[in-house]
């Protein structure tokens, strides 16, 4: 079994798998959960990650996961809730509405409460990580579904901060733009940054460098980094 290891959902693909491949050349033993096999799944556990498929929609499959890894792992020092989908209202019917609530916040519930043993039992303080969205305050005429099942995130995680604290640390990122789609148009691009105040596209590496701050930082718990909300 695995001491002090790392686990990350949706890590299959952009920002999970970015800092899936990060702690693995750190040398950390890195377990990750995925939806849809993909060339970048095989590429993880060729380089010795630990994935788990699971739909986190089916409660059949979570509650596997569930049992799977608490086999494998005695203590986790970071758990990263990254598993997301986002879509606009328009493309939303009732199911994908409960797709979005089982993974923004009934499966980080779950996970986070199931994994609390292993978390403490970790060296030095644990981490848990939510990614959220910039955009949760504000709102957007177009993302009511997706901002609110976020923000039910980001609530979560700061009633967790109290519950779990001294022991493990837990906070928010809520980031903005982060990296752009393959099929995104170059019209969609440049009117998507002229809406920033720093028109860049940051990359994932933004969200890395987020994660190692609040990694770093001994009592930072309850808080939530905003990037390129404006």
């Amino acid at each position: 079994m695995i001491e002090n290891s790392i686990l990350i959902t949706g890590a299959g693909q952009r920002v999970g798998l970015f800092l899936a491949k990060h702690f693995l050349k750190q040398g950390e033993q890195v377990f990750f959960t995925y939806k849809t096999p993909r060339a970048e799944v095989r590429e993880l556990i060729k380089q010795g990650a630990v994935g788990f498929k699971v739909d986190f929609t089916n409660e059949q499959q979570v509650g596997k996961f569930l049992i799977e890894i608490k086999k494998q792992v005695t203590s986790i020092k970071l758990l990263i809730h990254n598993a997301s989908v986002w879509l606009k209202d328009s493309d939303i019917d009732n199911n994908l509405f409960k797709e979005m609530v089982a993974l923004h916040q009934l499966v980080p519930y779950q996970i986070t409460m199931q994994l609390v043993e292993e978390l403490k039992a970790c060296q030095g303080r644990a981490n848990v990580i939510a990614i959220a969205d910039s955009k949760i305050k504000a709102g957007h005429k177009d993302f009511a579904a997706y901002l609110s099942t976020k923000a039910a995130l980001k609530t979560m995680m700061d009633s967790f901060a109290k519950k779990l604290a001294p022991n493990i640390k837990v906070n928010t990122i809520s980031p903005g733009l982060v990296v752009f789609n393959k099929h995104d148009s170059i019209e969609y691009k440049k009117q998507r940054l002229q809406k920033l105040a720093i028109p860049i596209e940051p990359t994932e590496q933004t969200i890395l460098n987020a994660v190692e701050f609040l990694l770093k930082s001994p009592n930072s718990t309850g808080s939530n980094i905003e990037l390129g909300h404006i």
